[in-house]
C-alpha cells in the first residue's frame, strides 16, 4: 500500500485494500452493463447516507468537489487519497470527508454522467475509488453500542428461487440458540430496508446460480455503505460454481456447507 493511503488518518488499511482489489476484479470480469448497475448503486447509497445524517460542518464548495472528482479519475490512483490527506491536515473532520467530499463527488459524478461530461470509464473509476475510501473509513461510522451477537438475518439474493440450503442453515443455527430472521423472495430495496431496520451483526446471503453474481454484488455494495458494521457471509451453490467469488464480491466469508457456516459464525460471535 502506498504511503499516501497508509497515512490517511483513521483509514482501515485492510478494508480499503480489500475493497480496491474487489473493484479492480469486477472491472476486469464484469460486463459494462453490470458495472453500470454497481456504479449507480454506489452513487445512490452514498447520497442516501449523506441525506440521512445531520451535518454540522461547512459543505465543500463546488470548486472543491470538482477538484476532488478530477482526482478520483486521475491516472494516479493516489491523488484522491492525497487530497483527503490535505483536508485532514488542515483540520477537516471525518464527517467532512465521508459525507461532504465523498457524497458530494458521488452526486457530481452522477451529474457529469447525465450531461455527458464524464464517460463510463470515468464514472466507474471514480465510484470504485469512492467506495474503497468509504470502506476504509466504515468502522468509524458503525453503531456506538454493542449489537446482539447471536442474531442474524439470512436472505436469498433477489431473483433466487432456491431456498432449501438457507432454510437448513437457519434451522441448524436456531437449534444452537440463534435468532434468525429468514427473508426469501424479496426485492433489492425490500432487503435493504429489512436489514437496516433489524440492525443485526451478521447477514447471510444465499445464491445458487451464476446469474446471481451481479445482484449479489449490487446488494453487497449497498450493504457495505448503508450498514458498514455488518459481517456478510455468502453461501449456496454459487460458491461452488464460482470458486473465486470471494475476490469478486466484498464479503467476509463464503461457504457452501451449512455445518461449516454454523461453525464459522460461532467463531465470528466469539471474536465480536
Amino acid at each position: 500500500m502506498s504511503e499516501s493511503y497508509a497515512r490517511l488518518k483513521d483509514l482501515d488499511p485492510h478494508a480499503f485494500s480489500r475493497a480496491r482489489s474487489v473493484v479492480s476484479r469486477q472491472v476486469e470480469n464484469f460486463p459494462e452493463e453490470a458495472l453500470h448497475v454497481i456504479a449507480n448503486e454506489v452513487i445512490a447509497r452514498v447520497l442516501a447516507q449523506h441525506n440521512a445524517r445531520v451535518r454540522g460542518y461547512t459543505e465543500p464548495s463546488m470548486a472543491q468537489i470538482d477538484e476532488f472528482c478530477d482526482a478520483l479519475v486521475s491516472p494516479n490512483e493516489n491523488d484522491a487519497a492525497k487530497m483527503m490527506d490535505d483536508v485532514r491536515d488542515h483540520g477537516g473532520s471525518l464527517e467532512l470527508i465521508y459525507l461532504g467530499y465523498l457524497a458530494g463527488a458521488a452526486r457530481r459524478m452522477g451529474e457529469r454522467w447525465e450531461n455527458d461530461t464524464a464517460n463510463f470509464v470515468d464514472v466507474t473509476l471514480a465510484t470504485g475509488r469512492i467506495y474503497s475510501i468509504m470502506r476504509g473509513l466504515s468502522k468509524l461510522f458503525g453503531p456506538k453500542t454493542p449489537l446482539p451477537k447471536r442474531k442474524a438475518i439470512f436472505a436469498s439474493v433477489p431473483g433466487e428461487t432456491h431456498s432449501l440450503g438457507i432454510s437448513m442453515a437457519t434451522d441448524m443455527l436456531e437449534q444452537r440458540g440463534w435468532e434468525i430472521d429468514l427473508l426469501v423472495d424479496r426485492s433489492h430495496e425490500d432487503l435493504l430496508t429489512a436489514i437496516q431496520a433489524a440492525d443485526h451483526t451478521i447477514v447471510g446471503l444465499s445464491a445458487s446460480k451464476s446469474e446471481s453474481i451481479v445482484p449479489l454484488a449490487r446488494l453487497c455494495v449497498a450493504l457495505r455503505i448503508s450498514t458498514p458494521h455488518v459481517f456478510i457471509m455468502v453461501g449456496g451453490h454459487l460458491t461452488t460454481l464460482e470458486t473465486d467469488i470471494g475476490t469478486l464480491i466484498d464479503v467476509d466469508l463464503t461457504t457452501n456447507d451449512a455445518f461449516e457456516a454454523a461453525e464459522r459464525l460461532e467463531m465470528v460471535v466469539a471474536r465480536l
